[in-house]
């Protein structure tokens, strides 16, 4: 596999984890992105494209927009499948525009193939524990996903939780009609789970192999984040396909239009090009996934032994980070927070 990150510290993360952390989004590309979410919904779901009716408090906003019937059943809201194309392509063509300069910061001739809004809002229930569709051949590529929130996130909020270095041991085959995900191990996975906390305008990165999920969102706001796909710009997108008749697994060539314009769920693939054609990867037993995930959190503690310490943070990055320059920064206080206090004080003097 070919050099990803540009920092080599980050690249290191990143083979060792599945995933980094950075600081992706300035104040200024934050606001306009919720612009963008507050345009859309401040309208009933029946009328998605209107802005008549303002509503100036995320926790009275409509909790979904009309979206396509798969998608009815989902914990979250995730612009792809919205029922208004129009919807869809602005989303995607206003965050990417955001996106893709600060990822040339990081990240060595990656592009954005598409972007989505990820909504979890209040009431809405966990993600499991699961592995991302495959968007490239993964035998000579890797593709990521970059999840940045456009607000600070907590735990209960509906964050995102991964199974450090999970990437390079599952290697399986993921599209709509695979016949079996690693969902299926979601209660055992989340035992080997870690919490990733980021800031407003941090972006996780992380690899699609990488096991991941998101609980309830059970706080009284909407936890808004945006979401892009990245390749390398080589790598040809692909969409996987189960042939049951078969048994093998076609990955038919894909572009961003085909996103755009489909429904991965029930999609026609028509006379899209195949890129090529592989026999089902074997679905890993009960004995196999407990005995990778018992390797991994070994290994993961043999690194931290390694670095002389046990882990003070539960991001591993933020652990990398104190170990490399003895302090960290954190989100601490929010605005409203430090005005109160400098009241208090100037009160008392």
């Amino acid at each position: 596999m070919r050099t990803v990150f540009k920092d080599s510290d980050h690249e290191q993360s990143f083979r060792a984890n599945g995933y980094i952390v950075v600081d992706l989004l300035d104040d200024n590309a934050i606001s306009d992105l919720r612009a963008l979410y507050r345009a859309a919904f401040t309208t009933s779901p029946a009328s998605p494209g209107s802005t008549d009716s303002p509503v100036p408090q995320a926790t009275s906003l409509p909790t979904k927009r009309e979206v396509v019937p798969f998608a009815k059943e989902l914990p979250y809201y995730i612009s792809i499948f919205d029922c208004d194309n129009d919807h869809r392509r602005q989303v995607d063509e206003t965050i990417t525009r955001r996106v893709e300069p600060a990822l040339a910061q990081f990240m060595i001739d990656y592009e954005v193939f598409y972007s989505n809004f990820m909504i979890k809002f209040p009431g809405d229930g966990e993600i499991e524990a699961h592995q991302d569709f495959n968007f490239v051949d993964e035998s000579r590529h890797t593709a990521f996903n970059l999840w940045c929130p456009l607000g600070d996130v907590e735990l209960a909020s509906g964050g995102l939780c991964v199974v450090p270095g999970s990437h390079t041991v599952f290697r399986t085959q993921r599209g709509p009609n695979l016949p079996k995900a690693l969902t299926q191990y979601n209660d055992l996975l989340k035992r080997y789970a870690r919490w990733v906390p980021v800031a407003r305008g941090q972006a996780v990165i992380f690899d699609h192999r990488l096991v991941h999920y998101s609980p309830p969102n059970s706080s009284d706001k909407a936890r808004v984040a945006v979401q892009s796909v990245l390749k390398p710009v080589e790598a040809p997108a692909v969409h996987y396909v189960f042939e049951p008749a078969t048994g093998r697994v076609r990955a038919n060539r894909i572009d961003r239009e085909f996103i755009l314009n489909n429904n991965l769920w029930d999609a026609n693939l028509g006379d899209l090009p195949l890129d090529h054609e592989q026999a089902l990867i074997p679905f890993p037993a009960l004995e196999d996934m407990q005995r990778e995930l018992v390797s991994l959190r070994l290994r993961t503690a043999r690194r931290e032994a390694a670095r002389g310490t046990r882990a003070v943070f539960a991001s591993e990055s933020l652990q990398d980070e104190f170990q490399r320059e003895g302090f960290v920064k954190l989100p601490l206080l929010d605005r409203g927070e430090v005005r109160r206090l400098v009241e208090l004080f100037e009160a008392a003097t």
